[in-house]
């Protein structure tokens, strides 16, 4: 039954295909942000990858973590930033419109630092809908793909092929509130490519990857609060463990010792910073749970705020350039936004 289902979505994205090239317009190319997890499709050492790997059937999140995590339950309830996926564990990243965007993107988040073959890229990224929404979802991918909307496999594509835009065409329902969509890309050589997206006049929210703690003191809103909590942390000098630098009677991740002397203050160096056996906003300031408090988590806070002050904020590509990232950059954009 379920081949026969698979035949069914296969034969109907490849109507939609031919049928709708020059009269159904494709909206914006979704780039995030999305969690990213990869895994190696090669067997017992046999260069196995792109259409063969995805025509397997095998579940690659479950074989790279030994059944710890599936393709089901990511496709049914999304990843967590962070969160273990055998050795690895799921990276926050953006994707380009442009071919080759999954190795630029993995290079880009220092999981690879070249060209990566005969692997598969999962993508998790959370949509959220005000309104039941009968659409169109389109994909074009370098090479094979496989797409499930709310846990269900809405498109598979068996091909080894390059891409430089949208290619497949095919049918989807966006339910009312969070839709979860996971993707598949499948690599055996070359540029790895991978574009989603839907059709135009379809409306729609990226909503904050699961685990990304922008909402940093848990108000329900993410706003200037939000901000300040975690330039405080930033710009608070570090000192000694248990030392209340501020005076305001918690002491901070940031107020904590740089354990590893790499110029970083890292929540794993002082987990749970005031020892209330509580986790809170003194461990939230890490936003992405990469183990730093730093520009970035500041950006991603930037990223999702509800006010205005939004489209005043420096890029992060700004910030990072900056002499000081840390000093004059954010300092100065901080006052003039009436933040200290």
């Amino acid at each position: 039954m379920k081949i026969v289902a698979r035949l069914c979505i296969a034969l109907m994205s490849v109507i939609l295909t031919f049928a709708s090239d020059a009269q159904i317009q494709g909206g914006p190319k979704v780039q995030g942000p999305w969690l990213w997890c990869i895994a190696p499709t090669s067997l017992n050492e046999v260069e196995f990858g792109g259409a063969a790997a995805a025509l397997s059937g095998l579940d690659f999140l479950s074989r790279r973590s030994d059944g710890e995590v599936t393709e089901e339950v990511i496709a049914t309830e999304g990843a967590v930033i962070g969160d273990a996926v055998g050795d690895t564990f799921w990276t926050y990243g953006l994707i380009t419109t442009e071919s080759d965007n999954i190795n630029d993107m993995l290079i880009a988040t220092g999981v690879a630092d070249g060209d990566i073959n005969n692997h598969v890229a999962y993508g998790s990224i959370l949509i959220d809908s005000s309104e039941e929404q009968e659409t169109l979802m389109f994909a074009g991918s370098d090479d094979a793909v496989k797409v499930w909307l709310n846990g269900e496999i809405v498109h598979e594509n068996f091909v080894d092929r390059g891409s430089y835009d949208y290619q497949d065409v095919f049918r989807v329902t966006l339910k009312e509130g969070e839709n979860v969509l996971l993707v598949a890309v499948y690599e055996r050589g070359g540029a790895w490519t991978g574009f989603f997206g839907f059709e135009t006049g379809i409306e729609y929210e990226i909503l904050p990857p699961r685990g990304l703690t922008v909402d940093v003191n848990s108000d329900g809103k993410i706003n200037k609060t939000d901000l300040i909590l975690v330039l405080n942390a930033i710009a608070v000098p570090v000192k000694s463990p248990g030392e209340d630098v501020n005076k305001d009677g918690d002491v901070k991740v940031a107020e904590s010792e740089d354990v590893n002397e790499d110029g970083d203050v890292k929540v794993a160096e002082n987990a749970d910073a005031n020892e209330d056996g509580d986790v809170n906003i003194a461990e939230r300031v890490d936003v992405n749970k990469d183990g730093v408090v730093n520009i970035a988590d500041l950006q991603h806070v930037i990223d999702y705020l509800d006010d205005p002050v939004a489209g005043a904020a420096p890029s992060l590509q700004n910030i990072i350039s900056s002499p000081s990232p840390k000093g004059k950059l954010v300092t100065t954009w901080a006052r003039l936004k009436s933040l200290e």
